[in-house]
């Protein structure tokens, strides 16, 4: 019964959704293969208190843009030993 109201996404120049990330991979891991990218100024890995792990996904957001042009030629990178979705 509860009304909300739908926005639309506002994007954001430089900043990627990681999904499918291994349980087992640390904030640790996931900075390390994408700092190679390029400069991270923003990092986000929603944790599930529930399960105590993380919830599988993290967002990232680089100083530039000019980052996710090799980021993105490899569309299911390997991290943490499990091949994830950019």
């Amino acid at each position: 019964g509860k009304k909300i109201e739908a926005k639309a996404a506002k994007a954001r120049p430089g900043k990627i959704f990681v999904g499918g990330l291994a349980h087992g991979a640390t904030e640790d891991d996931v900075k390390e293969y994408f700092a190679k990218f390029g400069n991270i100024v923003d990092f986000s890995m929603p944790f599930d208190k529930v399960k105590n792990r993380h919830k599988g996904f993290a967002f990232i957001t680089f100083e530039s843009d000019k980052a996710l042009g090799p980021l993105l030629a490899d569309s299911h990178p390997v991290v943490a030993g499990k091949a994830c979705e950019v």
